[in-house]
């Protein structure tokens, strides 16, 4: 588990990384995690994962979707869009064009896969410009600070980590 504090201006800059105890993470996976009044909580919430690296949404998280701003990314979606665009195409370019073409028409004129592709590669940039380096990543914004979770699956367990490093960090 790494907590990786940044500025989005300076992304990079300056990284502080927090290992936590083996046993509260053992602790946190084997128990539900609920969190109390008193907890932190972040301005938003950026989940980027994988078909390979899928993040499961918490109740705590999907509670803080109703205040907060909680966006979800599947880094995938755009290979997975391109591919099926480019399946099956023949090796006679003239065959292969007319294809393309048609398919791409098609795309054009479905609004659910235009969507898709543009939050495909609005994720994509997201997280190239917090530097997200692998999935799952769960990145929590608190004032101007923004916190990278890695490694976790369960995007309560992630919060969890978040509110009790700003507790810590309160407290020093």
């Amino acid at each position: 588990m790494i907590i990786r504090p940044t500025n989005q201006t300076y992304v990079g800059h300056w990284v502080l990384y927090i290992t936590c105890v083996v046993y509260l993470v053992l602790i946190c996976l084997s128990n539900e995690v609920v969190a109390s009044s008193s907890d932190v909580e972040p301005d938003s919430v950026k989940l980027f994962y994988t078909f390979k690296n899928k993040i499961t949404l918490g109740n705590k998280t999907k509670q803080l979707q109703q205040q907060y701003k909680v966006e979800l990314y599947n880094l995938d979606t755009v290979d997975l869009i391109e591919q099926r665009l480019s399946s099956g195409l023949s090796s006679n370019l003239k065959h292969s064009e007319k294809i393309a073409q048609k398919r791409v028409d098609q795309f054009i004129n479905n609004d659910d896969l235009v969507n898709s592709m543009k939050h495909g590669y609005e994720g994509i940039l997201q997280a190239k410009s917090l530097g997200i380096t692998k999935t799952p990543a769960i990145v929590f914004k608190s004032n101007k600070d923004v916190f990278v979770v890695y490694g976790y699956r369960n995007s309560d367990v992630a919060l969890k980590l978040f509110q009790n490093h700003m507790k810590k960090t309160k407290k020093h």
